[in-house]
């Protein structure tokens, strides 16, 4: 990982200790060699941190849930783009995929998303809704 998506990922640590755990879990499991390691990135994060969300609300935990999509949302409005793209693209689109899968309602996050995350989310929805339709 690049020390600014090392950054993102303690920032997402600190905030959110719990996480910490299942994060490194999925390093010991992903990562056998030193070669495995270089395919580590922040996608790869926001995978599991998008898998991680969903179970905070199974779990009803509603102040995590909070704290997550704060977390989200400032990485969306980051002057960098990767960051902001990564925000968007793995950590909104990851679990708005995910929730489908689960089976979870499309408002069911309404009350955390913030005015960049929910607009990602209701935009990719209608894309993904849109596309299949046609």
């Amino acid at each position: 990982m690049t020390e600014e998506e090392q950054g993102v990922v303690t920032e997402f640590k600190n905030k959110l200790p719990v996480f910490s755990e299942v994060w490194n879990k999925y390093l010991e499991t992903e990562i056998v060699d030193d070669e495995d390691e270089e395919y580590i990135n922040l996608y790869s994060f926001a995978q599991e941190f998008s898998e991680f969300v969903i179970t905070l609300y199974q779990k009803n935990k509603t102040d995590e849930l909070k704290v997550a999509f704060y977390e989200i949302e400032q990485l969306a409005n980051s002057d960098s783009e990767y960051i902001s793209n990564v925000a968007l693209v793995g950590f909104i689109e990851g679990i708005l995929m995910l929730r489908q899968h689960k089976g979870i309602p499309l408002e069911a996050f309404d009350e955390w998303l913030g005015v960049s995350s929910r607009e990602f989310w209701y935009g990719m929805h209608d894309f993904f809704t849109t596309r299949s339709t046609e």
